[in-house]
């Protein structure tokens, strides 16, 4: 592909065994190598005769090519350009398919995202891709749900299935920035108890608990510690500022050490502030989703004060999960004890007649 060059999202390009630079010459590859490495939903870039995505009639997945912002391409073109899926590009410039296989090109037009269960890692672990079209409308499910026998995770479908446990692995994430000094943090740890001992109280005896406090950095205080031992743990206030991303990435370590075939991971996210890093703490909280829906995570959000301002929706739905706003100290307390009855109810039966067997 000699008259070719790289342009990338991303600020290396690996590729098979070798790396490529944004702008690198491609001479080195073969059309039809390129494509069979690229794989799944794969795009190619076409000249667009529109200057915006406002503007462009390309629809995406109907038409198999969409607007593309050129500002994220690296090098950035000097004209507006289009993403083009493979069999519409080769057809788009009149050449023959380089790719004799047909199941490979089918393979082309699918969605590249992958299952990211543990199950599907490591050697001779078969891995699980969506079986949608690629560019598909995200599917309107919860972050995890099974049904009709798919696996439909943030948006995608999956033929896999990996249940998950009714152990829970507690991790609170505590905004303990200098607002939160007295009275307020005295509130929030009251809470967080009557949220323990809620949970124990319906006999969920061998759940853990980890605590993330965070304020200029993420701190954990405990980690993985039995739920009746964990309430009477000892949380300082320690100050700082609000930094959400620290908080999240110490959460995100926590469960990255989780043995999610026993326990399923429980997060409940508090702030009572607008964050100094909303937009990297935004994309942690997507990065969780991703990583953990498979395992069944179930996120809350709290706000306390004027913080359900400040985009705490937004945050919620990088999570996957959902805001409970406190305005009073005593809501506060309220809203950790309404999102313990939520995560501690489990389906059981009842007899129907009076009877002693």
């Amino acid at each position: 592909m000699r008259n070719m060059r790289f342009v990338s999202k991303e600020e290396a390009i690996e590729w098979k065994d070798h790396e490529y630079a944004p702008g690198e010459n491609a001479i080195a590859e073969m059309c039809n190598l390129f494509c069979s490495t690229a794989g799944r939903g794969h795009a190619h870039y076409l000249k667009c005769a529109y200057d915006s995505v406002d503007q462009c009639v390309y629809s995406g997945a109907r038409d198999h090519r969409r607007h593309c912002d050129s500002a994220l391409l690296v090098p950035r073109p000097t004209v507006e350009v289009d993403e083009v899926l493979h069999a519409e590009y080769w057809e788009t410039i009149g050449w023959e398919d380089p790719c004799g296989s047909a199941r490979e090109r089918a393979t082309f037009a699918k969605c590249p995202y992958m299952c990211q269960s543990v199950e599907h890692k490591g050697d001779r672990k078969v891995p699980s891709s969506c079986d949608l079209p690629a560019w598909h409308a995200p599917v309107d499910t919860e972050s995890y749900v099974v049904r009709n026998g798919y696996s439909y995770i943030n948006g995608h479908r999956f033929a896999c299935y990996h249940p998950s446990t009714d152990i829970s692995h507690h991790i609170f994430v505590l905004d303990c920035s200098g607002s939160m000094k007295g009275r307020p943090w005295t509130a929030l740890m009251n809470g967080v108890r009557r949220y323990m001992s809620g949970q124990v109280q319906r006999g969920s005896n061998q759940d853990i608990v980890s605590i993330v406090t965070f304020g200029d950095d993420g701190h954990v205080v405990f980690e993985g510690v039995r739920i009746g031992n964990a309430a009477t743990r000892c949380v300082n206030f320690r100050g700082g500022g609000t930094f959400y991303a620290e908080g999240l990435k110490a959460a995100s370590a926590i469960i990255s050490r989780t043995n999610t075939n026993m326990y399923r991971p429980v997060m409940v996210f508090f702030t009572d502030g607008r964050p100094a890093d909303a937009k990297q703490g935004l994309k942690l909280a997507k990065d969780i989703r991703q990583r953990y829906s498979i395992s069944g995570l179930r996120a809350f959000v709290v706000g306390f004060g004027k913080a359900s301002e400040f985009g705490l929706k937004v945050l919620s739905d990088q999570l996957g999960g959902s805001v409970h706003a406190a305005g009073s100290l005593e809501g506060l307390v309220d809203a950790f004890r309404s999102i313990s009855a939520s995560v501690g109810a489990r389906t059981g039966l009842i007899c129907s007649k009076n009877t002693t067997t």
